[in-house]
């Protein structure tokens, strides 16, 4: 279900090397850390003098794992000036402590077992213990395959230790929080990935179980959605093939792609590109020539395939398959 890294997701992976292990911060170096693995939080501690803080975190392919220990603090986040980014969303589990927070008028608190998600493109303010203990798992909008108001729908809400999968995800982010360090970076990412798809799978339960969507618009999408899942590997896929297999006009299509945020043909390349990813980071795929997996994906010209994953991702298909497996070389 996840997809390729972002400018921003890449900037996040570049701190990772700076963050991993554990790391004791004051207050004037809280915020930055948080913003760079994470997204902007104005921290405001209830006393600078006594503030504490420490963090590990892993990362890999824009996902990130943090865990967090914090004095009393508050942490206020305002989505102004993103300049059109998309935002980054977030899936906290409480280990200690607990946590306040509001978000759209909605307020809700997290103890011990608890999950909770948030959206970064909504205000919101955490208030925290001082015993406050907590694994953050970031969730970049190109590295799910749901609506973005799925997660909007969940988030401010508490979903408890004895709720559906909530266990089975906290079970998953502390077992990961503690082999991750052990483990290459090709397994690290399949790790966080499969922690992520997860985590949607925990969102889809929550809105299943709440508010089930309505809205024709909305409906269409998530059709053509999983369409384009379904026929990654045709390599005729485009805006006028989802159209006529679900009998509206392109431009409808259009107008529906419009409002989650991206075009239909940048959604068919994001996910054949990070389809692509995957099967080069897969240590069961090492023998399959990169063309091979280039047109399983969908492209007819491997040219074209190299060419744009190396736009997208920064290095050519092989260099990047060398990278998550050094012992090619």
């Amino acid at each position: 279900m996840t997809k390729i890294c972002d400018d921003a997701s890449r900037e996040r992976e570049a701190h990772s090397a700076v963050w991993s292990g554990d790391h004791d911060l004051s207050v004037e170096e809280w915020g930055p850390a948080i913003a760079a693995l994470t997204t902007r939080f104005d921290v405001r501690p209830d006393s600078a003098n006594d503030f504490h803080g420490r963090l590990r975190a892993h990362v890999a392919d824009g996902i990130g794992l943090c865990d967090l220990v914090t004095g009393k603090h508050e942490a206020y986040h305002d989505p102004a000036g993103r300049d059109g980014a998309a935002p980054v969303h977030m899936l906290s589990l409480q280990l200690n402590g607990h946590a306040t927070m509001e978000v759209d008028g909605q307020q809700c608190v997290f103890r011990p077992g608890d999950i909770g998600f948030y959206s970064a493109d909504r205000v919101g303010l955490v208030a925290s213990s001082d015993d406050y203990r907590s694994l953050c798992l970031t969730l970049p909008s190109n590295a799910i395959s749901i609506p973005i108001d799925y997660i909007r729908n969940v988030q401010a809400r508490t979903l408890g230790p004895d709720r559906g999968l909530t266990p089975a995800v906290a079970g998953l982010l502390i077992s990961l929080n503690e082999t991750l360090p052990k483990v290459g970076p090709a397994q690290r990412a399949r790790a966080l990935r499969s922690a992520v798809d997860l985590a949607v799978t925990l969102v889809l339960q929550e809105v299943g179980e709440s508010v089930v969507p309505k809205d024709p618009t909305q409906r269409l999408r998530e059709q053509l959605f999983a369409y384009i899942e379904d026929h990654l590997d045709d390599p005729e896929l485009d805006v006028k093939q989802l159209a006529d297999a679900h009998y509206v006009s392109v431009r409808q299509v259009h107008n529906v792609f419009r409002g989650a945020g991206q075009t239909a043909a940048e959604r068919i390349r994001t996910r054949r590109i990070e389809l692509a990813q995957r099967e080069l980071a897969d240590p069961a795929q090492l023998t399959v020539p990169v063309g091979q997996i280039a047109m399983r994906c969908g492209f007819a010209n491997p040219s074209h395939f190299g060419n744009l994953f190396k736009e997208r991702i920064g290095v050519t298909p092989a260099a990047y398959r060398a990278s998550v497996h050094p012992g090619l070389g």
